[in-house]
């Protein structure tokens, strides 16, 4: 496919939300709202660096081993088939942020946005084994879900924060649609089931 003004800034949309860089930027919105549990902002900057590593250069790293050793052909990862193993590297970050987070006795969102971000990529190891699920849209729509579980929980207002995520995940859709990586059917699921699996969780839990 040609690379348009439009296609490009589809690419663009796509690279800057991508699920590793959205789940660093809902645990960065997080711990600026709980700011007040660090007792220096210096320990919070290290709390965030040390998670940047975590959540994202270090499963960047294994993607481009992946890519290095031909797990992998492309970082995109458009293959279905080839997206299990960068999968359960993300999963297996995720799990182990979550102990971590226990460990330090942070709050129980805190916890729950790490064992929900595990459960999701879960879900989407087992749709990925027989259908390209928008990855994108399914981290997207876990968010909203979980601010609106946390809005019930409680009572909290949080819509001014889910309608601008609302509008991303709108031009997010629409990019991943432009270059074609995936169908309609693909996107909506993602949304509907990302949003549908972490309100339950922060419900029950």
């Amino acid at each position: 496919m040609v690379m348009n003004q439009k296609s490009f800034f589809a690419f663009l949309l796509s690279v800057i939300f991508h699920p590793i860089l959205w789940a660093f930027y809902m645990l960065t919105g997080l711990t600026l709202l709980f700011r007040y549990i660090f007792p220096t902002t210096q320990y919070m900057l290290i709390f965030l660096g040390a998670n940047l590593i975590l959540m994202v250069l270090l499963p960047t790293l294994i993607f481009w081993l992946l890519l290095r050793f031909k797990f992998i052909t492309s970082l995109q990862i458009n293959d279905r088939r080839e997206r299990i193993l960068p999968l359960f590297v993300v999963g297996l970050s995720y799990y182990f942020i979550h102990h971590l987070s226990k460990s330090m006795m942070l709050p129980q969102s805190f916890q729950l946005f790490f064992l929900g971000a595990t459960f999701i990529v879960l879900i989407c190891m087992m749709i990925t084994s027989f259908w390209k699920i928008s990855i994108h849209l399914l981290a997207i729509g876990g968010t909203i879900g979980a601010l609106v579980a946390l809005g019930f929980r409680y009572q909290i207002v949080t819509y001014p924060i889910i309608i601008p995520l609302i509008f991303i995940a709108g031009l997010v859709g629409y990019a991943r649609l432009k270059l074609e990586a995936h169908t309609p059917a693909q996107v909506y699921s993602g949304f509907i089931i990302g949003l549908i699996s972490m309100f339950l969780l922060f419900v029950l839990l």
